[in-house]
């Protein structure tokens, strides 16, 4: 597949409060016939899951792509916003950032 000829977004929110962001995880060689990855952030943005619940989707299919990071948000719920991610070059599981002193949330991918 063509580097942005797959369609989708790479950064988006919905009008439901749900907000997705991805970005390449740089590996030396790229699958040609890998699925389009902005395809995980749209679909995302259009599904009624949960961010958590969507990553875990994602995460049993990640080997479908070439390498990615993906922030998924569920922003102003009823226990706040909730905010996961899932690299598909790291961790088997996605994870949710919680920061526990009200600090911004960072991640360091390696």
């Amino acid at each position: 597949m063509e580097e942005g000829k797959a369609g989708g977004t790479w950064l988006g929110i919905s009008t439901r409060g749900k907000l997705g962001a991805l970005t390449n995880y740089l590996q030396p060689r790229q699958e040609p016939d890998a699925r389009g990855r902005g395809e995980l952030v749209s679909h995302f943005l259009t599904s009624d899951m949960d961010s958590l619940s969507y990553l875990k989707k994602v995460s049993t299919e990640g080997h479908l792509y070439n390498g990615f990071n993906l922030i998924a948000a569920d922003l102003s719920t009823a226990k706040g916003d909730v905010v996961c991610y899932y690299g598909n070059r790291g961790e088997p599981e996605p994870i949710v950032l919680t920061p526990e002193t009200g600090d911004p949330v960072f991640v360091c991918v390696q």
